[in-house]
Parts: structure tokens; sequence; C-alpha cells
């Protein structure tokens, strides 16, 4: 099951026989501060903050979002400067995505940390350097819709092999950006039975 919300934290969870557990793993940074501090801990981080501050304005304070791709998209959101409230910059570019009428977006880094966890540090360090780079904002925040799509499939598709996983059920309120649910029910299908819960846009159920 597939859970992402733009309300709750994301679940990813598998039901072997009788038990169910999650299998992917969210440590958002609480702040931009702190998001900064792990970004400069890596090869080559403090040059692009120091790029991106000279051409953009680096957002500071609390980063009160969701632990999952929404809270993501927020945080993304308020890098891009798309809106100095997260929440609102993550609306902002789902809409973007939405309005974006070509066929392909760039592929930013939606990738693992380990086996569990999601990489944050990178996914925050490739949107920059593609607004570094010059890329459209509509362009880019499609590139995050089809971006979580591919890596939807890809990760749906690691389960297949190392859990046997053959059906998903996608669900919550981040699949009402019908541009992203298509996305991902598009590249889900070529691996998996994936199809949406009759009822995926109520969340008081999970």
């Amino acid at each position: 099951r597939i859970f992402l919300s733009r309300f709750k934290d994301d679940e990813v969870k598998i039901y072997p026989k009788f038990d169910d557990f999650n299998v992917l793993n969210f440590a958002l940074p609480a702040s931009f501060d702190e998001l900064y501090a792990q970004i400069k801990r890596e090869e080559g981080g403090e040059r692009l903050l120091q790029n991106y501050g000279e051409s953009f304005s680096l957002p500071r304070g609390e980063l009160n979002v969701q632990n999952g791709f929404f809270g993501l998209f927020c945080m993304a959101g308020a890098l891009l400067g798309f809106d100095s409230d997260a929440q609102k910059a993550g609306e902002i570019l789902l809409q973007n995505a939405s309005d974006f009428n070509g066929a392909k977006g760039p592929r930013l880094d939606f990738k693992m940390l380990n086996k569990t966890h999601f990489d944050v540090v990178k996914f925050a360090r490739s949107g920059m350097s593609f607004r570094l780079a010059g890329v459209d904002a509509r362009l880019l925040s499609y590139g995050y819709a089809e971006s979580l799509a591919y890596f939807l499939s890809d990760f749906s598709d690691s389960l297949k092999q190392d859990f046997g996983v053959q059906n998903a059920l996608l669900c919550g309120s981040l699949f009402e950006n019908k541009t992203l649910a298509n996305l991902t029910l598009k590249h889900l299908k070529t691996g998996l039975n994936a199809k949406f819960s009759k009822e995926f846009l109520i969340e008081e159920m999970f």
C-alpha cells in the first residue's frame, strides 16, 4: 500500500501473510538551517549553497512539514522561491506541475540513503542545481512529479524482487493531483498490478 498525503506522514507498507511493516522512511530536517548544515557536510555542498545564495534567497526558519513526499515538495518549493510559507510553496509546485504542457521534465534525485530511508539531502541538492542552471519553474515542478513516479516504480520493482510484491494499492490526498496520479499509475503498471483505492481520498481510515 502506497499512502501519500498532503496532511499526514506518508506510509509505504507491505503485507506479508498476516503482518505489515513500513518499508520507506523519511527524516526531514526540522529547519532550513539544519538542512543547510547537512548539505555542507557533503562534498561540494558548501559551494552549492554559496552559489545558490548569490542568485536566490535561501529560506530560513522552521520547516513544519509532514514526513513524506509532500513535505519534500514543500521544502523544495520554498527553496525555489515559490512562497515563503513552505506549505503554500508545495501547493504551488503541484499546481505548476499540473500547468506544464510538455512531455518530459528533468530527472531529479529521488534516491535511497540506505535500504529503508530516503535521501533528503540529494533530493534538495538536485533541485537547487537545476534551478541554478536556469530550468523553468513549471518544467522543474513537473520534473518533481515525474521523478517521484519513476522512483515509486523503481522502488516497487525492488520490493517485487525482495519480497515478491505483485500488487500496489495507491491512496492518499497527494494523488488528488491528476498529473502525479496519472504519471504514477503509468509507470507502476509496467511492473505491478497497480490501482487506486476507491476511497483513496478518505484519509481518516489510515
